[in-house]
């Protein structure tokens, strides 16, 4: 095994350490995410399938009038 940067051996603590952090990003935008939502009065903010779904009937509305 080799060792990192602060001299331990790379292996199973790095894996510890790369999970934590995915998960503390996860975390992070979760957060995110949601105080972007309670800003526009929101319970969630849309995922991107429903605002394509949304534009798209925005836009046929506008085509035929309504």
């Amino acid at each position: 095994m080799q060792k990192c940067h602060n001299g331990l051996k790379k292996g199973y603590n790095m894996i510890q350490e790369d999970e934590g952090l995915k998960i503390s990003m996860q975390e992070s935008i979760r957060a995110k995410n949601e105080r972007l939502a309670k800003e526009k009065g929101m319970l969630r903010l849309y995922t991107p399938i429903e605002e394509d779904i949304l534009r798209k009937g925005l836009k046929e509305g506008e085509t035929n009038g309504e």
